[in-house]
């Protein structure tokens, strides 16, 4: 099942190219160093920010084959990085494979807008129930990051998640911890920076406040969500797009479910989701 899994994820990453110089080892080794440490500074991280290809080449290497250490430290030094670009693909395809929560937070997190190459993989991960709840929330906020507002209703319900309006249902799917403060707080800032681009009135939803409360601040929220609209009309669909088509196509549940969160770029939901 895994492995059925693994390969169909595959086929919705962006494509690697071939790299155009050696890495640099002198600068692989001090962030093997640093990353041995299991805690770095400020200045420390600056200090070691890649300056040449292939510096960025060896953070792709890390990214791609180091230990767990590494792999956090290499995503933070990648910070920023073009979605499109030889790293921020690596990235990308560490996510894909990787289901440790906290490597895979940090390589979701460090590309900057997230090209459309990177939405089939992005709405994969949101739905995969294989996933924890930060993970999927982290793969929602970079689609509200490359204003995909039809993931948004699906935002909504893991904003609404540990209080009374919150419930199981076949797309708000994941375990009922009662720890939500991390993926609501990833939402909380993808969505902040989406309603910044459109120059709405920013949200003042709390995640730590009681639940009715939230439920009141998501509702006001929603309503400001609804101004939102974006211009689909110059958007090229990129392989991976026709790759999740061919999963939905074949019958598959997940690529079906995926590809509804990114499907309509100017969509606009009217009304919060009546059924969860």
């Amino acid at each position: 099942m895994l492995l059925a899994l693994l390969i169909q994820i595959v086929t919705l990453l962006p494509p690697t190219p071939a790299p155009s110089s050696a890495e640099d080892l002198h600068y692989r080794a001090a962030i093997q160093t640093l990353a041995a440490t299991q805690t770095w500074t400020d200045q420390q991280i600056l200090a070691l920010v890649a300056k040449t290809e292939p510096q960025r080449f060896a953070l792709s290497l890390l990214i791609q084959n180091g230990s767990d250490w590494e792999v956090r430290l290499a995503a933070v030094l990648s910070a920023g990085v073009a979605s499109d670009s030889t790293l921020g693909r690596a990235l990308w395809r560490r996510a894909a494979l990787d289901f440790q929560e906290a490597r895979c937070l940090a390589c979701l997190l460090a590309p900057a807008t997230p090209a459309n190459e990177a939405l089939p993989l992005l709405a994969w991960i949101a739905r995969d129930h294989r996933r924890t709840l930060p993970v999927r929330a982290a793969a929602i906020a970079r689609l509200l990051d490359a204003d995909c507002l039809s993931a948004w209703p699906t935002a909504y319900l893991m904003l609404l998640a540990g209080t009374a309006a919150d419930a199981n249902t076949v797309v708000a799917d994941w375990p009922r911890s009662g720890r939500y403060e991390l993926p609501k707080r990833i939402l909380f800032l993808a969505v902040q920076d989406l309603l910044a681009r459109h120059h709405l009135e920013k949200t003042n939803f709390e995640p730590n406040a009681a639940w009715q409360i939230q439920v009141q601040q998501l509702a006001a929220l929603h309503e400001v969500i609804q101004n939102c609209t974006t211009d689909s009309s110059q958007i090229q669909a990129p392989t991976t797009w026709q790759a999740l088509l061919k999963l939905k196509k074949a019958g598959s549940d997940h690529a079906a479910a995926s590809f509804e969160l990114f499907r309509n770029h100017a969509a606009l939901f009217l009304t919060v989701p009546a059924q969860r």
